[in-house]
């Protein structure tokens, strides 16, 4: 099943990564609630979408960064917005959170955003 996301159409850029809006807009927001946590460790990113937070929060939070996604259609643009930074951001992996027992399979994470 194909999903049609709010974010379905954004600009893909020459270089493969997809452009949109809203994750641009709420990416310091959230950096900024997520710097006051003092988090460590490995974060498991449920839906990542464009990869854009990947590449945005990964590094100034110095944690290793597992992007996940339901459709596979982005892991394109998670790759290329991991290229652009010197982060520890790890190949995105396929997810679907609304599968039952989904979260065993995966095991433990310092933090889940």
């Amino acid at each position: 099943m194909t999903l049609k996301l709010p974010d379905t159409g954004a600009e893909v850029l020459p270089d493969g990564r997809r452009m949109v809006p809203s994750a641009a807009r709420n990416a310091g927001p959230i950096l900024q609630a997520l710097q006051g946590l003092g988090l460590r460790g490995r974060m498991l990113e449920i839906a990542s979408g464009s990869g854009l937070h990947a590449a945005q929060m990964a590094g100034p939070l110095g944690l290793i960064w597992q992007p996940t996604e339901v459709e596979p259609a982005n892991f394109a643009s998670i790759l290329a917005w991991s290229a652009m930074v010197e982060a520890a951001i790890q190949p995105p992996l396929l997810l679907d959170a609304t599968e039952p027992g989904w979260a065993a399979r995966l095991g433990v994470w310092d933090a889940i955003l």
